[in-house]
């Protein structure tokens, strides 16, 4: 009974520190935009990350939806002539379900 109890609270307090975690689209765009800044920095400038960087922050919105499922979020990005790449928002972190960047 006591091991029982003791589950139920645990898996109660990791319930509600997912659903308070669970990232917002505003999040998932500040994610979105430093992805792509660190990609966009090793293969070029500062400069044309950040810049980069900006406009996918911007536009992000457009090419995302998410489906939030209260303790977690899918994010779906769409963009035109790729296959849409699919993430995991999870305890405020995310995890690519599908490779970012494939194409």
């Amino acid at each position: 009974m006591r091991k029982t109890t003791i589950v139920i609270l645990l898996l109660l307090v990791l319930a509600v520190v997912a659903y308070t975690t669970n990232p917002t689209m505003d999040h998932f765009s500040d994610f979105a935009q430093k992805k792509i800044e660190q990609e966009v920095e090793a293969e070029y400038t500062r400069l044309l990350a950040w810049i980069a960087g900006g406009l996918a922050k911007v536009s992000m919105k457009a090419f995302t939806s998410r489906r939030d499922y209260k303790l977690y979020s899918i994010y779906t990005v769409a963009l035109p002539d790729q296959e849409p790449t699919v993430v995991l928002g999870l305890f405020g972190r995310f995890i690519p379900m599908s490779p970012i960047g494939s194409q």
